[in-house]
């Protein structure tokens, strides 16, 4: 009886911390850029006419999604110049319509069927201007 009460204790515990679990922030810092809608999978998976982007030297640019706390005027004013932002990557499956445009290789990256793409990208909590040298 004292170990079935000793697991479901535990048992207890465990959820609760899984359920209270925060994605893990990070910060990142680079040049940032604004783009216009392209026919290229980073535009794709942005999911917008224009987007904003991290520029990291001699890395892929980071496809940036605004969190609705985070101030959209800042980004606009901070374009080409070199910032931090505070956030947490997340995971994006597009489903399309077969009839719709949407990127085109032999196999989609990540996707499931052919009718998806898999996407991740960075979600932005806060971003800070870095001062120049």
């Amino acid at each position: 009886m004292k170990h079935i009460l000793g697991f479901f204790l535990l048992g207890m515990i465990l959820s609760t911390m899984f359920l209270n679990a925060q994605p893990q922030s990070i910060m990142i810092t680079g040049k940032l850029n604004k783009k216009t809608w392209s026919k290229t999978l980073e535009s794709y998976c942005a999911q917008g006419s224009d987007y904003y982007v991290l520029t990291r030297r001699k890395k892929k640019n980071i496809v940036l999604s605004l969190d609705a706390e985070a101030d959209a005027t800042k980004f606009d004013g901070w374009i080409n110049r070199k910032v931090q932002v505070q956030g947490e990557w997340i995971s994006r499956t597009i489903s399309s319509d077969p009839q719709s445009q949407h990127p085109i290789s032999p196999t989609f990256p990540g996707g499931r069927s052919k009718n998806e793409t898999a996407c991740k990208i960075f979600q932005v909590n806060t971003i800070r201007l870095i001062a120049s040298k």
